[in-house]
């Protein structure tokens, strides 16, 4: 099944607010799908990158904005970045 391409068994999605686990994110992609929507070729993302080195410990808030070739590949990206507080526990 194509979910399990791009999603683990456990896949927990929250979507406004709303808990979607892998059967109800299913059900809720059935209707979009019949609907044969045309893909888009941008991308944004954000995430949280953590790091440990010798010297002390980062964390980083990256988004990410990109956009594809036709064919899939990618064509351009744009990244923002920026040091978060690392709090000690």
């Amino acid at each position: 099944m194509i979910a399990d391409r791009y999603h683990a068994p456990d896949i927990v999605q929250i979507a406004d607010g709303h808990r979607m686990d892998r059967d109800n994110l299913i059900e809720h992609t059935r209707p979009v799908r019949k609907n044969r929507p045309t893909a888009r070729d941008r991308i944004a993302a954000r995430s949280t990158l953590y790091v440990t080195n010798r010297k002390r410990d980062l964390a980083m808030e990256v988004y990410f904005f990109g956009e594809f070739t036709p064919d899939g590949r990618m064509r351009r990206g744009h990244m923002l970045t920026r040091t978060l507080p690392v709090t000690e526990t």
